[in-house]
């Protein structure tokens, strides 16, 4: 038995007082060591949110444009035949209030600017249209006709009428050659209004976004157009510092580090070694047994197998090994999952459980290949128990639900006949039996010999 051990009020006030003080000046270093990298790491990694999301949204624009862009009949029916229902349907009626665009325009090749469609709520833009052309999208319109193919597919931010807004401005393309057409562009754009950057922060989690540098702020964000150093705004936002919450959370966690000394020494000076024993029989279990089926795992059956045929042979007493392997398991997994698959072996399991003694040794072996021990059984017997469980399983399908499923399996069987021979060797014998059993038709017990 092991012997118990005790520690005493004087060590544990010792260690205590050291952990504590220990601890505490850990906690004073590293929070003043570490309180800026970690202001300094929020504040780098809510700017890259902040240009993930929008780059997101820039993706999504582009795309958008071009499914009607890279479109042959988007072409004709938009610039070429110029069929008004269709650019009606089509953009005004379906893509922006689909997509809560602001906008769309078509722009000539000779600059010529046309509305295609307008949400009802922008700002009208009366005989301003055409000033869309000196702003950003002029800078992407000279960049395409230049055959600047960088341009293509690449949304960028404009300014027009005093207002920032999100634009995909691309040339329609022919489907099969995927070449520039006319050089006329589609424009798509969303305006930057304070409900699409709150729904912005919300969707990414983000701090509030505004054009307002008078806002309290802590680090901004240029808006671009197409060439990357011509900013056409510029976005705000303040970080949440951990510097500013560290100071509650400081205090409940020393709160808690005393809470939680005061209740390990009274542990301590309680403990007894009842929950080592427990905490041991819980890693015998989990080491021996199989997790599923709760069976004798492969090692431990082997572990116990060899011992069991040492004392037999040195007492001269009989003892016979099952391989039972159940017929036709992948296809059970195939067809039916292996959540299925897992109650088969669960079940089958539980079949052979309930008719075998307290004394034999019942494992698991492999996926679906299972052994049996058995002490003190003669041929004729270890036959029949063979037998009894091979009718048992083939009666007894499992049913799930309205699902009926029949097993069955098939079993090979070795004697301990040989006071030389070696468990190992025993158990190979009867493996050798269950492949002639299978080879044999399935669904039979074949004994080695």
């Amino acid at each position: 038995m092991l012997k118990q051990r005790y520690f005493t009020a004087n060590s544990v006030i010792s260690a205590v007082t050291w952990l504590i003080s220990t601890m505490m000046i850990l906690i004073a270093v590293l929070v003043m060591f570490f309180l800026k990298t970690l202001d300094d790491k929020e504040i780098e990694d809510l700017h890259e949110r902040v240009v993930i999301a929008l780059n997101k949204e820039k993706d999504e624009l582009v795309k958008l444009n071009m499914e009607y862009s890279f479109w042959d009949l988007s072409y004709q029916n938009t610039v070429e035949r110029r069929d008004q229902k269709w650019v009606d349907d089509m953009y005004r009626d379906y893509l922006v209030p689909t997509y809560n665009l602001s906008f769309i325009a078509l722009i000539y090749r000779d600059k010529t600017v046309e509305l295609l469609g307008k949400h009802e709520e922008s700002k009208p833009f009366n005989q301003q249209l055409n000033s869309l052309m000196s702003s950003s999208i002029m800078e992407k319109f000279d960049m395409i006709q230049n055959q600047d193919l960088s341009a293509l597919h690449q949304s960028f931010f404009t300014k027009f009428q005093g207002t920032v807004y999100l634009v995909s401005a691309e040339p329609f393309l022919y489907d099969e050659s995927e070449t520039v057409v006319d050089g006329s562009l589609l424009v798509l754009a969303r305006e930057l209004t304070p409900e699409f950057l709150n729904e912005l922060s919300g969707q990414f989690k983000l701090p509030n976004l505004s054009f307002d540098s008078n806002t309290k702020h802590d680090d901004s964000l240029l808006l671009t157009g197409p060439k990357q150093h011509i900013s056409v705004g510029e976005l705000f936002w303040q970080s949440d510092k951990l510097s500013s919450q560290i100071g509650p959370y400081l205090y409940t966690i020393l709160a808690a580090f005393f809470i939680f000394t005061i209740v390990l020494t009274r542990w301590i000076l309680k403990k007894d070694l009842s929950d080592l024993s427990d905490y041991q029989d819980k890693l015998f279990h989990a080491a021996t047994t199989d997790v599923l089926t709760g069976l004798a795992n492969r090692r431990y059956f082997m572990e116990f197998g060899n011992k069991e045929m040492k004392i037999n042979l040195l007492q001269k007493k009989s003892m016979a090994v099952l391989i039972l392997d159940i017929d036709h398991f992948k296809s059970i997994n195939d067809r039916y999952g292996h959540a299925i698959g897992d109650q088969a072996l669960k079940h089958f399991a539980d079949i052979c459980r309930r008719n075998i003694r307290d004394s034999d040794i019942f494992g698991r072996v492999g996926g679906e290949e299972f052994a049996i021990l058995l002490n003190e059984y003669a041929e004729e017997q270890a036959l029949k128990l063979a037998e009894r469980m091979r009718v048992l399983v083939s009666h007894s399908p499992l049913i799930i639900g309205d699902r009926r499923i029949e097993l069955t399996v098939s079993i090979g069987l070795a004697m301990l006949a040989n006071k030389h021979c070696t468990f190992d060797e025993l158990l190979d014998n009867a493996d050798k039996a269950l492949y002639e059993a299978k080879n044999s038709g399935r669904n039979i017990v074949i004994l080695s010999r």
